[in-house]
């Protein structure tokens, strides 16, 4: 043989072999131990649906799933790594709506771009919020709060988790709707924003059922309106906005996995078909269900447009709202 026909035949050989090879890698996908990692402290309910997911999924592969909390720039530390780690499947991020938030919020400082560095895998939940006041304000109904606000235009303070959290976010939606105009204190989490209004340092806040549900049974603050389309099993005397003063309101956490971007349609395939079966779990949907999270599951493609669809929506609001965090 000579050697221009042994190097073609060799060489057509070889690049047969990649995609061969690649198949097989993604075939037996998952043989080494995933990171899931999270943008955010460890406690509360994002922390804890991670760690539960995670917990479900290294059961149902028998390979450990760790969860990583990388907190920090409203998430976007993690965004980061998980956009820069290999394109195998085997770093995955378990992400907020700050996902998408973020690039509206930023004016010089860079944030990950979902549609082009992350894969989306899943939907996973949601878990509403509740609005509630300092006890010292005066009604008792989520409309004497409003009518109070309004005749007070300007004078109320609201607590967020931060600024361009969704606890700022979704109130300042609530009150664009209704016309009232009160001034945000941002504060670095849900906690310190919840401590702020039973001190009475601001008038009232917004954040999620199971974060709140402490002081509000302990009647540090006044619970007003749920913005679920349906009353919460754990506190079902609350109405919720939709019922009240605002039909069809509907705002809260939403929660997914991504991964990074390019990563092989197979494996994103795979990851999805496991989460969805990891989310059927009866123990494991009424743990998420104590803390006020609904499961939600979804294909890789309804993900994706779900993303597009929220960051559409949320971009026109910060826009005209002139938020930033830079």
């Amino acid at each position: 043989m000579n050697d221009i026909l042994r190097f073609a035949i060799f060489g057509m050989t070889a690049l047969l072999a990649v995609p061969a090879a690649t198949a097989q890698a993604q075939s037996e996908y998952p043989n080494k131990p995933i990171q899931m990692l999270l943008g955010f402290a460890a406690g509360g309910v994002t922390d804890l649906f991670a760690r539960l997911l995670s917990t479900q999924l290294s059961d149902q592969l028998g390979i450990s799933v760790v969860v990583q909390n990388k907190a920090g720039a409203n998430g976007n530390i993690a965004h980061e790594q998980v956009a820069k780690a290999p394109a195998d499947g085997y770093t995955l991020l378990f992400n907020t709506s700050s996902v998408i938030l973020n690039p509206s919020l930023g004016v010089s400082q860079k944030f990950v771009d979902a549609f082009s560095e992350l894969s989306p895998v899943s939907l996973v939940g949601t878990t509403p919020f509740v609005l509630f006041t300092a006890p010292s304000l005066p009604g008792t109904t989520i409309r004497d709060f409003v009518a109070h606000a309004k005749a007070n235009a300007g004078k109320l303070s609201y607590a967020s988790g931060g600024v361009g959290n969704m606890t700022h976010i979704g109130n300042l939606l609530f009150q664009q709707k209704m016309g009232i105009v009160a001034t945000h204190v941002p504060y670095k989490g849900g906690n310190p924003a919840m401590a702020a209004t039973v001190a009475q340092d601001v008038q009232f806040c917004m954040d999620t059922i199971n974060s709140a549900l402490a002081v509000i049974q302990s009647k540090r603050v006044k619970a007003l309106a749920v913005t679920s389309l349906k009353r919460v099993a754990v506190m079902p005397d609350v109405p919720t906005m939709d019922e009240t003063i605002l039909p069809g309101f509907e705002v809260g956490s939403w929660y997914g996995v991504m991964t990074t971007g390019k990563t092989p349609a197979a494996v994103v395939r795979r990851i999805n078909a496991e989460i969805v079966k990891a989310l059927q779990d009866r123990s494991l949907v009424q743990k998420l269900s104590d803390i006020s999270t609904d499961v939600k599951t979804s294909t890789p493609e309804q993900y994706g447009a779900f993303v597009k669809s929220e960051f559409e929506s949320w971009a026109q609001l910060i826009k005209g709202s002139g938020i930033r965090v830079d």
